[in-house]
Protein backbone atom coordinates (compact mmCIF):
# COMPACT_ATOMS: atom_id res chain seq x y z
CA UNK A 1 0.00 0.00 0.00
CA UNK A 2 1.07 3.64 -0.85
CA UNK A 3 2.84 5.63 1.88
CA UNK A 4 3.42 9.17 2.88
CA UNK A 5 7.40 9.65 2.90
CA UNK A 6 8.27 10.03 6.49
CA UNK A 7 10.86 11.93 8.44
CA UNK A 8 14.19 12.08 8.29
CA UNK A 9 15.40 8.97 10.24
CA UNK A 10 19.06 9.07 11.14
CA UNK A 11 18.72 5.05 12.68
CA UNK A 12 16.86 3.84 9.53
CA UNK A 13 19.03 2.82 6.48
CA UNK A 14 19.31 5.57 3.21
CA UNK A 15 17.57 3.45 0.86
CA UNK A 16 14.34 2.71 3.17
CA UNK A 17 14.07 6.58 2.98
CA UNK A 18 14.57 6.74 -0.76
CA UNK A 19 12.39 3.80 -1.96
CA UNK A 20 8.90 3.55 -1.37
CA UNK A 21 7.16 0.48 -0.74
CA UNK A 22 5.97 -1.36 -3.69
CA UNK A 23 4.81 -5.04 -2.55
CA UNK A 24 1.98 -5.78 -0.95
CA UNK A 25 2.26 -6.26 2.74
CA UNK A 26 -0.01 -8.97 2.80
CA UNK A 27 2.07 -11.52 1.01
CA UNK A 28 4.77 -11.01 4.08
CA UNK A 29 1.70 -11.77 6.64
CA UNK A 30 2.83 -14.33 9.41
CA UNK A 31 -0.04 -17.06 9.91
CA UNK A 32 1.63 -17.80 12.98
CA UNK A 33 0.28 -14.95 14.80
CA UNK A 34 -3.12 -15.94 14.20
CA UNK A 35 -5.25 -17.26 17.23
CA UNK A 36 -8.29 -18.00 15.60
CA UNK A 37 -9.58 -19.96 11.78
CA UNK A 38 -11.27 -17.59 9.58
CA UNK A 39 -14.61 -19.94 10.30
CA UNK A 40 -14.30 -19.65 14.05
CA UNK A 41 -14.32 -15.59 13.55
CA UNK A 42 -17.45 -15.61 11.72
CA UNK A 43 -18.82 -18.54 14.29
CA UNK A 44 -18.67 -15.38 16.66
CA UNK A 45 -21.65 -13.87 14.62
CA UNK A 46 -24.18 -16.81 14.82
CA UNK A 47 -26.45 -16.54 18.17
CA UNK A 48 -28.70 -19.45 19.05
CA UNK A 49 -32.47 -19.20 17.80
CA UNK A 50 -31.01 -16.60 14.67
CA UNK A 51 -31.21 -17.66 11.37
CA UNK A 52 -28.87 -14.93 9.99
CA UNK A 53 -25.56 -14.57 10.95
CA UNK A 54 -24.78 -11.04 12.47
CA UNK A 55 -21.88 -8.75 11.83
CA UNK A 56 -18.57 -9.36 13.83
CA UNK A 57 -17.33 -5.81 15.05
CA UNK A 58 -13.55 -5.15 14.14
CA UNK A 59 -11.38 -2.15 12.37
CA UNK A 60 -10.45 -2.33 8.99
CA UNK A 61 -7.91 -0.25 7.31
CA UNK A 62 -9.55 1.09 4.30
CA UNK A 63 -8.55 3.64 1.23
CA UNK A 64 -9.46 7.04 1.77
CA UNK A 65 -11.62 9.20 -1.02
CA UNK A 66 -8.54 11.93 -0.91
CA UNK A 67 -6.51 12.75 -4.00
CA UNK A 68 -3.72 11.19 -2.43
CA UNK A 69 -3.70 7.52 -2.21
CA UNK A 70 -3.95 7.49 1.91
CA UNK A 71 -5.17 4.32 4.37
CA UNK A 72 -7.61 5.28 7.48
CA UNK A 73 -8.89 2.80 10.21
CA UNK A 74 -12.82 2.57 10.47
CA UNK A 75 -14.90 0.57 12.20
CA UNK A 76 -16.62 -2.12 10.14
CA UNK A 77 -18.87 -5.67 10.75
CA UNK A 78 -17.00 -8.54 9.24
CA UNK A 79 -19.52 -10.55 6.97
CA UNK A 80 -17.93 -13.41 5.10
CA UNK A 81 -14.65 -14.96 4.42
CA UNK A 82 -12.92 -16.22 0.85
CA UNK A 83 -10.98 -18.90 1.08
CA UNK A 84 -10.01 -18.17 -2.86
CA UNK A 85 -8.32 -15.06 -2.10
CA UNK A 86 -7.74 -15.20 1.74
CA UNK A 87 -9.83 -12.18 2.44
CA UNK A 88 -12.36 -10.87 4.52
CA UNK A 89 -15.61 -9.08 3.31
CA UNK A 90 -16.39 -5.96 5.67
CA UNK A 91 -19.14 -3.83 5.42
CA UNK A 92 -18.21 -0.02 6.85
CA UNK A 93 -19.87 1.05 9.61
CA UNK A 94 -21.08 5.01 9.56
CA UNK A 95 -22.63 6.97 12.44
CA UNK A 96 -25.07 9.73 12.38
CA UNK A 97 -25.77 12.41 15.10
CA UNK A 98 -29.06 13.08 15.72
CA UNK A 99 -30.81 15.33 18.27
CA UNK A 100 -34.34 14.78 19.97
CA UNK A 101 -36.22 16.86 22.20
CA UNK A 102 -38.28 15.59 25.25
CA UNK A 103 -40.33 16.74 27.93
CA UNK A 104 -39.67 16.11 31.73
CA UNK A 105 -42.27 14.58 33.54
CA UNK A 106 -43.13 17.29 36.63
CA UNK A 107 -44.86 13.86 38.35
CA UNK A 108 -43.06 10.40 38.27
CA UNK A 109 -43.48 7.62 40.61
CA UNK A 110 -45.95 9.18 42.46
CA UNK A 111 -46.71 6.54 44.82
CA UNK A 112 -43.03 6.36 46.05
CA UNK A 113 -42.35 9.97 46.30
CA UNK A 114 -45.49 11.23 48.05
CA UNK A 115 -43.76 13.10 50.28
CA UNK A 116 -41.44 14.78 48.30
CA UNK A 117 -44.34 15.91 46.20
CA UNK A 118 -46.18 17.49 48.34
CA UNK A 119 -43.34 19.92 49.50
CA UNK A 120 -43.28 20.67 46.30
CA UNK A 121 -46.24 21.58 45.61
CA UNK A 122 -46.62 23.84 49.08
CA UNK A 123 -43.16 25.49 47.68
CA UNK A 124 -45.18 26.50 44.08
CA UNK A 125 -48.28 27.69 46.12
CA UNK A 126 -46.48 29.91 48.06
CA UNK A 127 -44.45 31.41 44.97
CA UNK A 128 -47.93 32.08 42.91
CA UNK A 129 -49.04 34.29 45.94
CA UNK A 130 -46.22 36.18 46.16
CA UNK A 131 -46.16 36.66 42.59
CA UNK A 132 -50.13 37.75 42.66
CA UNK A 133 -49.15 40.31 45.25
CA UNK A 134 -46.10 41.80 43.14
CA UNK A 135 -47.88 41.75 40.24
CA UNK A 136 -50.45 44.17 38.49
CA UNK A 137 -54.01 43.88 38.85
CA UNK A 138 -54.78 43.41 34.87
CA UNK A 139 -55.83 39.19 34.64
CA UNK A 140 -53.45 37.75 32.55
CA UNK A 141 -52.62 34.13 31.65
CA UNK A 142 -49.30 32.86 32.66
CA UNK A 143 -48.63 30.22 30.45
CA UNK A 144 -46.72 27.41 32.34
CA UNK A 145 -42.98 26.75 30.87
CA UNK A 146 -42.43 23.68 29.20
CA UNK A 147 -38.69 22.11 30.01
CA UNK A 148 -37.07 20.59 27.48
CA UNK A 149 -33.96 18.69 27.17
CA UNK A 150 -31.91 17.64 23.85
CA UNK A 151 -30.78 14.14 23.48
CA UNK A 152 -27.97 13.23 21.28
CA UNK A 153 -28.85 9.56 19.03
CA UNK A 154 -26.31 7.85 17.51
CA UNK A 155 -27.79 6.10 14.33
CA UNK A 156 -25.28 3.60 13.28
CA UNK A 157 -26.15 2.05 9.43
CA UNK A 158 -23.86 0.31 7.33
CA UNK A 159 -21.91 1.68 4.17
CA UNK A 160 -19.77 0.31 1.46
CA UNK A 161 -18.37 -2.90 1.20
CA UNK A 162 -14.94 -3.86 0.72
CA UNK A 163 -12.48 -7.55 0.17
CA UNK A 164 -9.49 -6.62 2.44
CA UNK A 165 -6.50 -8.98 3.22
CA UNK A 166 -6.51 -10.04 7.21
CA UNK A 167 -3.30 -7.65 7.65
CA UNK A 168 -5.30 -4.92 7.46
CA UNK A 169 -8.21 -6.24 9.77
CA UNK A 170 -8.64 -6.00 13.54
CA UNK A 171 -11.06 -8.06 15.23
CA UNK A 172 -12.67 -6.47 18.53
CA UNK A 173 -11.93 -9.70 20.08
CA UNK A 174 -8.21 -10.27 19.52
CA UNK A 175 -5.77 -8.64 21.47
CA UNK A 176 -4.33 -5.37 19.80
CA UNK A 177 -0.66 -6.13 21.08
CA UNK A 178 -0.19 -9.38 19.17
CA UNK A 179 -1.58 -7.57 16.02
CA UNK A 180 0.70 -4.72 16.22
CA UNK A 181 3.71 -7.36 16.35
CA UNK A 182 2.25 -8.61 13.20
CA UNK A 183 2.15 -5.93 11.33
CA UNK A 184 5.79 -4.74 12.75
CA UNK A 185 6.95 -8.40 11.82
CA UNK A 186 5.57 -7.80 7.91
CA UNK A 187 6.04 -4.82 7.65
CA UNK A 188 10.09 -5.94 8.09
CA UNK A 189 10.22 -8.51 6.05
CA UNK A 190 8.76 -6.28 3.34
CA UNK A 191 11.54 -4.36 3.89
CA UNK A 192 14.53 -6.97 3.85
CA UNK A 193 12.66 -8.46 0.47
CA UNK A 194 12.79 -5.18 -1.59
CA UNK A 195 16.17 -4.74 -0.23
CA UNK A 196 17.39 -8.12 -1.81
CA UNK A 197 15.06 -7.79 -4.83
CA UNK A 198 16.94 -4.60 -5.95
CA UNK A 199 19.79 -5.53 -5.07
CA UNK A 200 19.28 -8.91 -7.42
CA UNK A 201 17.79 -7.57 -10.10
CA UNK A 202 20.84 -4.64 -10.43
CA UNK A 203 23.37 -7.38 -10.39
CA UNK A 204 21.07 -9.57 -13.33
CA UNK A 205 20.93 -6.54 -15.06
CA UNK A 206 24.60 -5.84 -15.40
CA UNK A 207 26.02 -7.01 -18.62
CA UNK A 208 28.89 -9.65 -18.81
CA UNK A 209 32.19 -7.59 -19.27
CA UNK A 210 34.99 -9.69 -21.61
CA UNK A 211 37.36 -8.54 -19.32
CA UNK A 212 36.16 -10.43 -16.59
CA UNK A 213 37.42 -13.79 -16.42
CA UNK A 214 35.42 -16.64 -17.40
CA UNK A 215 34.61 -20.59 -16.52
CA UNK A 216 37.11 -22.51 -17.81
CA UNK A 217 37.34 -25.60 -20.24
CA UNK A 218 39.15 -27.36 -17.66
CA UNK A 219 36.92 -26.51 -15.18
CA UNK A 220 33.89 -27.60 -17.04
CA UNK A 221 35.76 -31.03 -17.29
CA UNK A 222 36.30 -31.39 -13.53
CA UNK A 223 33.20 -30.67 -12.85
CA UNK A 224 31.89 -33.07 -15.26
CA UNK A 225 34.05 -35.57 -13.63
CA UNK A 226 33.13 -35.30 -10.24
CA UNK A 227 29.36 -35.57 -11.51
CA UNK A 228 30.31 -38.90 -12.96
CA UNK A 229 31.52 -40.48 -9.92
CA UNK A 230 28.89 -39.72 -7.88
CA UNK A 231 26.40 -42.48 -7.01
CA UNK A 232 23.29 -43.04 -8.73
CA UNK A 233 24.75 -41.32 -11.69
CA UNK A 234 22.32 -42.33 -14.71
CA UNK A 235 24.31 -41.24 -17.91
CA UNK A 236 21.53 -41.01 -20.18
CA UNK A 237 19.93 -38.60 -18.37
CA UNK A 238 23.42 -36.44 -17.84
CA UNK A 239 24.14 -36.73 -21.36
CA UNK A 240 20.58 -35.53 -22.67
CA UNK A 241 20.92 -31.80 -20.43
CA UNK A 242 24.89 -31.76 -20.25
CA UNK A 243 24.28 -28.44 -22.31
CA UNK A 244 22.38 -26.91 -20.49
CA UNK A 245 23.97 -27.34 -17.34
CA UNK A 246 27.07 -26.21 -19.17
CA UNK A 247 25.25 -23.12 -19.91
CA UNK A 248 23.62 -22.29 -16.26
CA UNK A 249 27.48 -23.08 -14.88
CA UNK A 250 28.92 -20.44 -17.09
CA UNK A 251 25.93 -18.46 -16.35
CA UNK A 252 26.58 -18.40 -12.83
CA UNK A 253 29.89 -17.76 -12.86
CA UNK A 254 29.13 -14.75 -14.58
CA UNK A 255 27.24 -13.53 -12.35
CA UNK A 256 29.40 -14.06 -9.31
CA UNK A 257 31.94 -11.72 -11.27
CA UNK A 258 29.66 -9.15 -11.80
CA UNK A 259 28.31 -9.28 -8.28
CA UNK A 260 31.87 -8.63 -7.14
CA UNK A 261 32.34 -5.64 -9.25
CA UNK A 262 29.09 -4.44 -8.08
CA UNK A 263 29.82 -4.46 -4.16
CA UNK A 264 32.73 -3.33 -4.79
CA UNK A 265 31.47 -0.25 -6.98
CA UNK A 266 28.70 0.17 -4.25
CA UNK A 267 30.84 0.52 -1.87
CA UNK A 268 33.61 2.58 -3.27
CA UNK A 269 30.67 5.42 -4.69
CA UNK A 270 28.42 4.83 -1.65
CA UNK A 271 26.70 8.27 -2.30
CA UNK A 272 25.85 8.05 -5.79
CA UNK A 273 24.25 4.25 -4.67
CA UNK A 274 22.74 5.23 -1.73
CA UNK A 275 19.71 3.81 -2.53
CA UNK A 276 21.19 0.03 -2.53
CA UNK A 277 22.13 -1.75 0.00
CA UNK A 278 24.36 -4.59 0.04
CA UNK A 279 22.72 -7.90 2.10
CA UNK A 280 24.77 -8.89 4.90
CA UNK A 281 26.12 -12.71 4.44
CA UNK A 282 25.54 -15.00 6.61
CA UNK A 283 28.33 -15.79 9.29
CA UNK A 284 30.33 -18.99 8.17
CA UNK A 285 30.77 -21.63 10.81
CA UNK A 286 34.71 -22.41 11.26
CA UNK A 287 35.32 -25.89 11.60
CA UNK A 288 37.32 -26.46 14.90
Amino acid sequence: MPVKPDKQDDSVPKSYKLVSPFLPLEIFDNDDFECRTPESWLSLGRIKGWCNRKPIPALALLLTESSYPEYKWHLVGVLDYSAEKCQYLVEEVLKEEKEEEEKEHEEEHEEEHEEEHEEEHEEEEKEEENLLEDSPQEDEEVEPVKKRHKKNLTILYGGTKHWIPRIRLLFKAEDPRIFADRIESALRLRKDGEIQLLYSTSVDCMPIWEANPSLSHASLQRIKELVKSACGFKGKLFESCIKNLENQAKLEYDRVMNRMVFDNTVMTYSEEFSDIILPQKDPKCIPE
